[in-house]
């Protein structure tokens, strides 16, 4: 079987709707007989507003983020809400998504404390946006 590797990042998963349209290009690679493996970047804007929250709990600003969090959980909600109709599989996706932004926000919390922010931490943080961006492909296509 041809293995195909689809990299889609900036405007592809920029919103709800984009992440719909990418999954109906994969299923429709995927139903060509292909193995498919797929990359996806943060949704756009994600990675430099993580960049900034780190940045901030690194001067231990609680508050900012608070409403980091909220802003993260708020905007991946509303992607989800667009991409997935089947609402088990809204459910489950939101539940997942909501569980590594608490994660996102203890990291960010323990970089408040020790009011650190190393190169390692750094990338860690980073590599939420495309840990929740894969959250909205994890599903069965609903095309």
């Amino acid at each position: 079987m041809k293995k195909i590797v689809m990299k889609f990042g900036g405007t592809s998963v920029a919103t709800g709707e984009n992440v719909k349209h990418v999954a109906k290009i994969v299923s429709d690679t995927v139903e060509k007989n292909c193995g498919v493996v797929v990359v996806v970047s943060a949704l756009d804007g994600v990675t430099d507003e993580l960049f900034e929250a780190a940045n901030q709990a690194q001067k231990a600003k609680q508050d900012y983020i608070q409403k980091f969090k909220q802003t993260m959980l708020n905007r991946h909600k509303g992607a989800i809400a667009k991409a997935i109709k089947t609402k088990q599989t809204n459910r489950e996706t939101q539940q997942a998504v909501e569980s590594i932004i608490d994660e996102l926000e203890k990291v960010l919390t323990g970089i408040s404390y020790v009011g650190e922010l190393t190169p390692k931490s750094r990338d860690y943080v980073l590599s939420f946006g495309e840990r929740l961006s894969a959250q909205l492909f994890a599903v069965p296509s609903e095309t």
